[in-house]
């Protein structure tokens, strides 16, 4: 049982390498895509809240915070991009741990697998 475990390393390296390419490129081109609609969308809705009379900046004294806020957003989105270029090489070594975990991924053991669950 040991030596089938240790002979699923080389594949659990490889498969973790492969994610975290993929997993890096996939989810920082979805964040940079995505934030400029995030900023603009954000823009939108907290000078909704500044003007409007149903916001959560109904009272006077909001009103200086919610103008940071609207001057600070385009740091927020940038630090969000940010994170998802940080976290994102570790979702893709994260698939190696499942890989570990299933185990034997031979297509002869899917195979029997799914003939199983019919």
């Amino acid at each position: 049982m040991v030596v089938s475990r240790l002979a699923d390393i080389p594949g659990c390296i490889f498969v973790g390498l492969l994610g975290m390419v993929v997993d890096t490129l996939l989810i920082s081109s979805v964040a940079l895509a995505k934030s400029p609609l995030m900023l603009l969308k954000g823009w939108k809705q907290l000078t909704m809240d500044l003007l409007g009379q149903q916001g959560s900046c109904v009272d006077a004294a909001c009103v200086p915070l919610a103008g940071l806020a609207i001057l600070l957003w385009p740091l927020v989105v940038c630090a969000t991009v940010f994170t998802a270029m940080i976290c994102s090489p570790f979702f893709g070594l994260f698939s190696a741990v499942i890989v570990y975990q299933v185990g034997d991924l031979s297509p002869i053991s899917l195979l029997n697998s799914c003939n199983s669950c019919r």
